[in-house]
């Protein structure tokens, strides 16, 4: 009978294939969690009683379940040289923070966090509107690494000022 050594390296390759992203005792990495998309997605403002659809709109005063939060803490800067979110990231798409308001060039995304969310969106020649939303998203898939998927989209309405 032949029997075969496996050389400590690769053993200890093999356990870590078979353990999986699940941290341990034995030192191995966590497991990750992705977000494919940003949890909140503006597809739309419109003006009324116009009828105008808006290409922008800044957003500003936000909160998380009643904790005020500012926009480069919602949309992080991109890290030098990247094109893409890092593992476990989310990124803002058409949203750039500017001092304490949010920038959207519509349909923008932002956010990976359910819970409460208020925000003021504001136009040039519309009155502000303070709105409220309780973000989910609708795909989630459990394992190692695991993800979320398909945030929730959103169309507000804003009156032009008089």
């Amino acid at each position: 009978m032949k029997v075969t050594r496996i050389a400590p390296a690769a053993s200890l390759a093999m356990t870590a294939l078979l353990v999986g992203c699940g941290s341990d005792d034995n030192g191995f990495g966590p497991c990750v969690h992705n977000y494919l998309e940003p949890i909140i997605t503006l597809e739309r403002v419109i003006g009324t009683p116009a009828g105008t659809e808006l290409s922008q709109v800044t957003l500003s005063d936000f909160s998380l379940g009643g904790i005020p939060f500012s926009a480069q803490e919602l949309c992080p800067d991109m890290p030098t040289g990247m094109s893409y979110p890092p593992i476990g990231g989310i990124y803002c798409e058409n949203a750039t923070p500017e001092d304490d308001v949010l920038i959207c060039d519509l349909p923008c995304q932002f956010g990976n966090s359910d819970g409460d969310y208020e925000f003021t969106l504001t136009a040039e020649h519309y009155a502000p509107k303070t709105v409220e939303v309780q973000p989910e998203y609708a795909v989630f898939e459990g394992g190692c690494p695991s993800w979320n998927d398909e945030g929730s989209r959103y169309t507000f309405e804003l009156d032009e000022q008089e």
